[in-house]
């Protein structure tokens, strides 16, 4: 996870600079392989990002030469950030990805990877990261986002 800075035009001639966290795209996929495997729709919240997942349907989309409908995840919000993937080859393929972030223009590593890296360096106790970042996260999401335990 990486905290980063995104271009968001308001108005015609005003854009905002706000910072956002952008989750790790394995982590990500991970999630995404989980819902693929369940083959069951589902819409919510992921990594502080609206998401969604399609299970692959046998009747083809409208206008299409495809045989199927593919199954697809994504997940956040074109214009800012976006990832998705397509089972476009079939069920059992590796999907394809895109990535929309051209307005994504500084990315810097977050507090959550300094501590996990840290952590794994020194190896201290988990607690004092939980007391350090106990204003951004419960310890419960940090221990989920350091990969130690799922919620």
């Amino acid at each position: 996870m990486v905290t980063a800075k995104a271009i968001i035009k308001s108005h015609d001639d005003y854009a905002s600079i706000v910072p956002i966290i952008i989750p790790d795209l394995d982590e990500v996929r991970k999630f995404a392989a989980r819902l693929h495997a369940e083959g069951k729709a589902w819409k919510g919240e992921a990594f502080g990002w609206q998401a969604e997942y399609n299970p692959e349907r046998p009747e083809p989309p409208l206008d299409s030469k495809m045989t199927f409908t593919p199954a697809d995840f994504c997940i956040g919000e074109s214009g800012i950030w976006f990832f998705s993937l397509m089972w476009e080859h079939g069920s059992d393929a590796e999907p394809v990805e895109f990535l929309e972030d051209r307005n994504i223009f500084e990315k810097t590593r977050g507090v959550f990877e300094e501590a996990k890296v840290e952590a794994s360096e020194q190896d201290i106790e988990l607690s004092a990261i939980n007391d350090v970042s106990e204003d951004f996260l419960s310890a419960e999401e940090l221990n989920y986002y350091l990969n130690l335990e799922e919620l």
